[in-house]
């Protein structure tokens, strides 16, 4: 279980984002008071509103003594500028979640509703205190109430319930306190000390305490009853009684000790530690609930770390994200995600929406294309896009070469087009980037190449060609085992590559593929192209293996081998 799409209308300064997609990972940025943390805060508030104060209140550490801030209030939440003119006027939020097979089969039987594809949640908050919460199964729409208990008849408590039980919703905020570390590593001691309540030498210890105070306890009860009868003389009895756990209070003293070269108590730390500390211990607790789907929300986790620490925090969340969703506010590049662009929300102008290229990414949050290579030591130049993500599937293979890409330590960019191989190299080697290149084997690279080596601004041994033995000109398609994206190519176009009329033809492979869709008489040209490297690229990034064809890996051999080398 996982929320597939958000939408927001009317929040803060938010008037409206239409429907945000949200992966694994989500990344929404832009600058200041523009509302990104208000996207995080608007969720916080709406699954309180749906699951209830009680089920949310412990994974929010930040509002645990701040509770108006887990309720919706018109007057602080729907937009400033708007309220004179529409004192009527609703804040909406929509959450729509994706379900496995087994959940959608559970909610059926909880919900009677048969054929169950889709489960969402749409809020509207009113002025006067007053929020209608819309259930829809399918094309089945649920009022909750609240006001009545949990019944079989009470269909939309039983869903929500069952939601509760296996998704869970945690929010670190951009202020992260001590005492926010120091809480969950109670809860966590409270958890372990849980197991003590079955051990029969502990009960009787704690019978033994409990009967040690019960005499100064009844004394106090006596002596406050005196007090107040003597002022009120219809009261007649106070007691004093200890509901907590006696187990609970016992273990209520704690002291958290952080050991570098000194062990120093957690408070006297730096920012910077605390920070790291406190996203740790929630990771912590996530990856510990494998019963449930967690939902980590985290404001600005850049926050008091240094460079190099952006950087190990960076593959925590990436590490995070194969598992559970993760969404972040932030400002550092670094947190960026370069491969898949669309998972970066940008913020602007009271609106939300996904980015559509890194270029709308670098605009929004002001950084030059210098700015973003700072941190980038070695870059690889490949031709296009597509390209790209192949290279990247087929480097990362390397644990070594992946650890410096997802450090952005290695960065892969795109010439679009061979010919401006020359160009590129001569500007990433201005910003002090030492520049490697891996480009397809045909006239147009190798002319590119050429032009740049007689400039001495590259040798052969700065990379690799897409060479294959025997064939005189060749693309990184041609190195593809075509089973890895016939069925796709077949599904979009109705052409089955995996056949020995298109594996006899001998030219490179967009010269082939091209052949083949003019004689099954179907139009060629170079958006067609591009969408047809799209799919290869996409299912070889999906493709259990590297999806090398047998005997073809010798170009990406060499690349990794000349990669490591530079690294030496």
């Amino acid at each position: 279980m996982r929320i597939k799409c958000i939408s927001i209308n009317n929040f803060r300064s938010i008037k409206s984002t239409g429907d945000i997609s949200l992966g694994t990972k989500s990344i929404i940025i832009g600058p200041n008071n523009e509302g990104k943390s208000n996207i995080l805060q608007g969720l916080a508030i709406a699954l309180t509103t749906i699951f209830g104060r009680d089920n949310t209140i412990r994974r929010m550490g930040s509002y645990r003594n701040r509770d108006d801030s887990l309720s919706y209030d018109w007057d602080r939440d729907f937009p400033l500028d708007m309220q004179e003119k529409e004192s009527d006027g609703t804040t909406v939020f929509n959450i729509h979640f994706e379900l496995s097979e087994q959940e959608r089969t559970e909610l059926s039987s909880i919900s009677k509703i048969e054929n169950i594809d889709s489960l969402s949640f749409s809020l509207t908050y009113y002025e006067k205190k007053k929020t209608v919460i819309v259930i829809k199964i399918g094309e089945n729409e649920i009022s909750v109430d609240r006001k009545k208990n949990l019944s079989e008849e009470n269909i939309s408590s039983e869903i929500i319930d069952y939601i509760s039980d296996r998704f869970s919703f945690y929010y670190i905020p951009a202020i992260r306190p001590t005492e926010y570390s120091i809480r969950i590593i109670e809860e966590l001691l409270e958890e372990r000390l849980d197991i003590l309540k079955q051990d029969d030498d502990y009960k009787e210890a704690l019978k033994k305490i409990s009967d040690c105070q019960k005499p100064l306890i009844d004394e106090l009860s006596n002596q406050l009853t005196k007090n107040i009868k003597s002022f009120i003389p219809e009261i007649k009895n106070v007691k004093v009684s200890r509901e907590e756990e006696i187990s609970r209070l016992v273990s209520r003293d704690l002291s958290v000790f952080v050991e570098d070269n000194i062990s120093t108590e957690i408070q006297q730390k730096g920012d910077g530690i605390k920070s790291l500390i406190a996203i740790s211990l929630v990771n912590y607790l996530a990856l510990n609930q494998s019963n449930k789907s967690i939902f980590l929300a985290i404001e600005e986790p850049e926050s008091h770390l240094h460079p190099d620490a952006i950087h190990r925090l960076n593959s925590i969340i990436d590490s995070i994200s194969k598992n559970q969703q993760v969404i972040i506010t932030t400002h550092s590049p670094i947190l960026i995600d370069r491969v898949c662009v669309e998972n970066n929300i940008l913020v602007r102008k009271n609106n939300a929406a996904p980015a559509e290229n890194i270029e709308a990414i670098r605009k929004t949050i002001g950084v030059q294309v210098s700015d973003n290579l700072t941190n980038t030591r070695f870059v690889l130049l490949v031709e296009g896009k597509s390209d790209e993500i192949i290279i990247r599937k087929w480097l990362s293979s390397d644990a070594e070469i992946k650890q410096m890409l997802d450090n952005s330590v290695l960065s892969i960019c795109t010439l679009t087009g061979g010919d401006n191989l020359g160009y590129h190299v001569s500007l990433y080697k201005s910003m002090l980037c030492d520049v490697m290149f891996f480009l397809d084997n045909d006239d147009c690279a190798k002319k590119a190449f050429e032009k740049a080596k007689e400039h001495n601004s590259l040798n052969e041994t700065d990379g690799s060609f897409a060479e294959l033995q025997g064939v005189t000109q060749s693309e990184i398609e041609d190195l593809i085992d075509v089973k890895v994206y016939s069925d796709k190519v077949k599904k979009e176009y109705g052409i089955d590559l995996n056949n020995q009329e298109f594996l006899s033809l001998t030219e490179k492979w967009s010269n082939n593929v091209k052949k083949l869709f003019y004689k099954h008489k179907i139009g060629w040209n170079q958006e067609k192209e591009n969408d047809i490297k799209k799919i290869v690229s996409e299912s070889v990034a999906s493709y259990s293996n590297n999806g090398i064809k047998d005997g073809c890996s010798a170009p990406i051999d060499n690349l990794i081998s000349i990669i490591k080398t530079r690294i030496k």
